[in-house]
């Protein structure tokens, strides 16, 4: 059964950037983000196409091919589960698709790195704010999580390095 290396945190925090040099590094099968599939720019989203994201998202990762060492998710129901309580005030069944199918480990991407507009994104002024959203409900379950802070090579190096002490 491959390990599943899941990438977590608020916009713009460089998660996509780690899930790609992850998948590279350790030959995995790279899990994309739905939602840039799903959403178009400037498109006003509902409760229930944040379900739709949450839900899909989750069917790629357990539908994944088995045939890989590591599976690397660029984010899973956390996010919609975070998504959906920010933007409706509500859970929306997401906490349970979240805690259905949990990774070996997390990387929680904080964000120290600068902003990057994109039109899909929305909050730049509440990442801290988020982030600690992010905190609070990785700690209610008993997965590793490796914070990844810094810039750079300096950034993925020490990603690289906590993670290789973990699976040793």
């Amino acid at each position: 059964m491959p390990t599943r290396i899941t990438i977590t945190g608020p916009e713009s925090t460089g998660k996509t950037t780690l899930a790609r040099q992850l998948a590279t590094q350790l030959h995995g099968y790279l899990i994309t983000e739905y939602a840039r599939n799903y959403l178009t720019p400037g498109s006003r989203y509902t409760l229930k196409d944040v379900q739709t994201i949450g839900h899909t998202q989750h069917t790629r990762i357990i539908n994944a091919p088995p045939y890989y060492d590591y599976h690397i998710v660029d984010t899973d129901a956390l996010t919609t589960l975070i998504w959906a309580e920010d933007k409706f005030q509500t859970t929306a069944n997401q906490q349970e698709l979240w805690q259905a199918h949990l990774p070996a480990v997390y990387f929680l991407c904080y964000p120290d790195l600068p902003w990057q507009p994109d039109p899909l994104r929305e909050d730049p002024t509440r990442r801290d704010e988020l982030y600690a959203r992010y905190e609070d409900y990785l700690a209610t379950v008993e997965v590793p999580v490796i914070v990844v802070k810094g810039t750079g090579d300096r950034r993925w190096k020490t990603a690289w390095e906590m993670l290789q002490h973990l699976l040793e």
